[in-house]
């Protein structure tokens, strides 16, 4: 993997899509570069109620939440737990981290099912794919994944995202329906960075912003994000 491009694995057709930049260099998927400088940062925070709001997460959701950040906490990588001190090759770096999003995963895949855990673990293979993969390259965070999954439990997609990794190590999700496009970058500390592009009454509205995870949904109300999230509402069916 160049270190000027990020590798994407998913079951939206990307084949149209250029690479473009965030202004800290984060490297991210979308059909078209949108104008960062044009969109009103006003718009990036608005939220509108959603039945997305805190108050709405059901117990388990949030009991769900507590259970991952607990886990990235207490459950150490199969490189930490090693009793030898040694530099490790590219491949064991990469199975390292593979091996922690996996298992981190793993603790909540009973409540995804097993359409998107499969799909999911197949991304993160192609993600950390030896054969693509540069030496300088940095794989994904163990807390930035734990930030998609939580904002995945959230959310509730029914469709798949494009997956990537920016310079950093951070997980990059990005959905495409049509000429719509979000782009999401998961920070550490349930943080994600998001980019969108949208049609709106004949109109291209852009906006970006950065939240927490639990009020991502929120942020995106007032562009019905149920056109990158829903299958019933997609007419693109690219998921």
């Amino acid at each position: 993997m160049s270190n000027q491009l990020i590798q994407v694995r998913s079951g939206v057709d990307f084949s149209s899509t250029s690479i473009s930049h965030w202004p800290n260099q984060m490297s991210y998927v979308t059909g078209a570069s949108p104008d960062l400088s044009t969109a009103s940062p006003q718009a990036s925070i608005t939220a509108w109620p959603s039945e997305m709001s805190w108050n709405a997460i059901s117990d388990d959701t949030g009991r769900l939440v507590k259970e991952i950040g607990h886990l990235l906490q207490h459950h150490n990588s199969p490189a930490f737990l090693s009793s030898v001190s040694r530099e490790m090759s590219v491949g064991e770096r990469l199975f390292d981290a593979t091996s922690a999003v996996k298992v981190l995963t793993a603790q909540v895949a009973m409540h995804m099912s097993s359409e998107w855990r499969d799909k999911l673990f197949s991304q993160i293979d192609s993600l950390h794919g030896l054969e693509e993969w540069d030496a300088d390259d940095k794989p994904v965070e163990r807390s930035s994944f734990a930030s998609f999954l939580k904002a995945i439990l959230y959310i509730r997609p029914q469709r798949y995202p494009g997956l990537g990794l920016s310079y950093d190590g951070n997980l990059v999700a990005a959905w495409t329906t049509g000429q719509d496009r979000l782009t999401s970058e998961f920070l550490a500390r349930d943080r994600v960075r998001w980019v969108l592009t949208c049609n709106i009454n004949g109109e291209t509205e852009r906006s970006a912003g950065e939240t927490v995870v639990s009020r991502f949904y929120d942020c995106l109300a007032p562009y019905n994000p149920t056109r990158w999230f829903s299958r019933e509402q997609n007419p693109y069916n690219h998921a």
